[in-house]
């Protein structure tokens, strides 16, 4: 027994699409060009798909924000610059305003990186980089120098209303 092209053709066609939606011409390219037709240019594909478009920002933003602050973490010296850098801002204790701020976002990128608790991660977040957008303001910053900044900021408010999305820990719609 030999099984044809079309004969895939239609099982994947059958696997793929509801039984109204099926096309009646009996060729295969038709059929092929119907299902990317249908679901790619119709966007049928994305609106089924769209917690895959979600997952793939949680993962990036999670990562842009530990990118962020590994290099305190890892070393002390870059802590004690960043100490440097919130004194020279008016922060009080500054010592410890920067380990707040380096473990908040650690803390709070790893939570939102595995879906847990996403909601109050990312509102710890929103409120960090809130004040760091101020920073920016109050040195007189352009928007490129403040653009990491409000990045973060608009991401976590996506993730503030929406939620882990799936796949996650604790998912969320």
């Amino acid at each position: 027994m030999s099984i044809s092209w079309p004969t895939i053709i239609d099982f994947l066609l059958l696997l793929a699409t509801d039984k109204e939606t099926r096309p009646t011409e009996k060729t295969a390219p038709a059929r092929l060009l119907f299902y990317f037709h249908s679901n790619f240019f119709g966007m049928t594909f994305f609106q089924n798909n769209r917690h895959l478009g979600i997952f793939i920002f949680r993962v990036f933003l999670s990562l842009q924000i530990l990118y962020g602050v590994q290099d305190n973490i890892l070393s002390w010296a870059r802590m004690l610059e960043f100490r440097n850098y919130l004194q020279s801002e008016g922060f009080p204790v500054p010592l410890i305003s920067a380990l707040v701020a380096v473990y908040v976002q650690f803390i709070t990128c790893l939570l939102l990186l595995v879906g847990y608790k996403t909601r109050l991660a990312t509102a710890l977040l929103v409120v960090h980089f809130i004040v760091a957008v101020g920073v920016h303001v109050r040195a007189g910053d352009g928007l490129q120098d403040m653009f990491p900044a409000l990045n973060i900021l608009f991401g976590c408010l996506l993730f503030l209303f929406y939620g882990a999305g799936r796949p996650a820990v604790e998912p969320t719609n």
